[in-house]
Order: structure tokens, then C-alpha cells, then sequence
């Protein structure tokens, strides 16, 4: 991974090769994302923990908690890492319980 600029990446590792060649690509650009709001401080927000175990992935930990893919980025957000691979086996994260109320948290 190649750093462009602040908000930038340039990733052509070897790892995501899998996903490049359906796509005919042989790179791919990220976009970091401000990782959290200082308000969620603020809020109290119920959640349980989660062990990432081998085959995690955020989305399907959505699906898994809320019913729904859409919401990877609220558990990315709140843990702030927002891709799998930054994540560790074992490691404990954070699965917020209603994700409207961080949902709601941003637009206020």
C-alpha cells in the first residue's frame, strides 16, 4: 500500500488479488474516512463484544446483529477500523446494540 496524499491510498498488494482480476484491475484507490465523531463521547450507547474469529467480515457481522449488510460501517466506525483485514483474530470489538442511535449521532 501506497500512501498518496491524507486521504488517500494506493493499494495493489498481492493479497487482494482475488478481487482485482474479476474486475480486471491490478490496483485499486481507498479513501480514508474520519474515523470517529468526538460527540460519541457524549452518547451512551449499549453494545455487547464480539470476537473476530477466522471468516469475519463486517458485513456479515451486520447481517448477523442488525439483520442487515447495510450497517458494516457503523460497527467500522465505532471500533474505527474500517477494513476486515485491520482487524485480528481474537481481537474483542465493539457491536453497537441500535446502530440508529449512532446513525443519528452523525446527522445531529
Amino acid at each position: 500500500m501506497t500512501v498518496i496524499n491524507k486521504k488517500e491510498v494506493y493499494n495493489e498488494t498481492d493479497t487482494y488479488q482475488f478481487l482485482f482480476d474479476p474486475r480486471e484491475v491490478s490496483s485499486i484507490v481507498h479513501y480514508k474516512l474520519q474515523p470517529y465523531s468526538p460527540r460519541f463521547k457524549k452518547i451512551n450507547i449499549s453494545f455487547k463484544t464480539h470476537t473476530w474469529k477466522n471468516g469475519d467480515k463486517l458485513y456479515k457481522l451486520a447481517n448477523k446483529y442488525y439483520n442487515t449488510y447495510d450497517f458494516w460501517w457503523v460497527i467500522a466506525l465505532i471500533n474505527k477500523k474500517f477494513i476486515d483485514s485491520d482487524y485480528s483474530l481474537g481481537q474483542v470489538i465493539i457491536i453497537p446494540l441500535n446502530p440508529t442511535l449512532v446513525i443519528d449521532n452523525l446527522r445531529s
